[in-house]
């Protein structure tokens, strides 16, 4: 499966930051969690962001490299976080939006 068709799976849970069992966050806040699961996954010593416009993040990711190792709990988890694959950049992306509101 392709790494579009594993993040369109879980579309239905996207930005549900609270479906994360508190025991399994690896932190209280969803883009630090998500940054988190990329750093565990990913080798290499360069930025996970390659760049921000406006609100929106754009991730320095080997799609093919995550496609080989990314688990489909991890899909979910970083769906419940705000990232997608945007069909539009052809890469995961996210927006950045107070949570507070």
């Amino acid at each position: 499966m392709y790494l579009k068709g594993l993040f369109d799976k879980y579309n239905g849970e996207f930005n549900k930051f609270e479906l994360i069992d508190n025991k399994l966050r690896l932190s209280d806040r969803p883009d630090i969690h998500a940054l988190l699961i990329f750093d565990k996954l990913l080798k290499g010593n360069y930025s996970l962001i390659a760049e921000v416009v406006e609100e929106t993040l754009y991730f320095n990711i080997d799609k093919k490299e995550l496609l080989d190792i990314i688990t489909e709990d991890q899909v979910r988890d970083l769906c419940r976080c705000g990232v997608y694959y945007s069909s539009y950049s052809n890469r995961l992306t996210m927006f950045i939006r107070n949570y507070d509101e």
